[in-house]
């Protein structure tokens, strides 16, 4: 007992005899992790977040032209309708939704008010979908539809388009200026470049990091 006595009083002077670090030094140790933290986080933003500035109004009212969005670099294998999604077209990359995913089959026909309007085949039957993003009636054909028939109304359908393996079907949000799969085609999954996360330009302190960081940083839509 008296050797453990010992002990403790000597370590006890030691912690005494040893100067206590001043205020400043451990506000800049601290300052130092937060940096080291930051840093470590900026090269995650390179290596994982691609951003992506919206040219054109084909996402509108979704996305506008000019706004920054935050595309996660390394997609998933797998997709979920709604995601919004960069893809490889061409000489070109176009931001786009995902409308339908492999095996499922799809139709374009006009409703009860006069829009053209996308029908999946459910249940023995073509159900319209509901779509609450789309910004406007979408009405125009022209230029659009290529190779895809547009059917009077419902009832009226008589083949869809079946979504293959490994594929999936996109279109933009202004279904009347938007230059998608309607035109394209199906895209592989493989043609996928990065997945939407969220919406820079609605935050302004990340849009302000974000325009500084990637000033060069930009995708095209049509």
């Amino acid at each position: 007992m008296i050797f453990l006595k010992k002990e403790c009083i000597i370590i006890v002077d030691e912690m005494l005899d040893k100067p206590q670090k001043k205020w400043y030094v451990i506000a800049l140790n601290i300052l130092l992790d937060v940096l080291i933290v930051c840093i470590i986080g900026l090269i995650l933003l390179f290596v994982f977040i691609s951003p992506v500035k919206i040219q054109g109004a084909s996402m509108e009212n979704t996305l506008k032209s000019g706004q920054l969005v935050a595309t996660w670099r390394f997609a998933p294998s797998s997709y979920n309708v709604g995601d919004i999604v960069t893809i490889k077209a061409g000489d070109k990359i176009i931001i786009k939704r995902i409308v339908a995913v492999e095996n499922e089959q799809i139709a374009f026909a006009y409703d009860e008010e006069g829009a053209i309007r996308l029908f999946k085949y459910k249940n023995n039957e073509w159900v319209k979908q509901n779509e609450s993003y789309v910004k406007e009636k979408a009405t125009v054909v022209d230029g659009l539809f290529f190779d895809i028939k547009v059917y009077e109304n419902a009832s009226k359908i008589t083949d869809g388009i079946t979504i293959e393996k490994g594929k999936v079907f996109v279109l933009g949000d202004n279904r009347n200026v938007s230059v998608d799969s309607r035109k394209y085609g199906q895209f592989n999954k493989t043609d996928i470049i990065s997945k939407m996360v969220f919406n820079i330009s609605e935050n302004g302190f990340m849009n302000f990091i974000f325009t500084v960081l990637f000033p060069f940083s930009k995708g095209e839509t049509q």
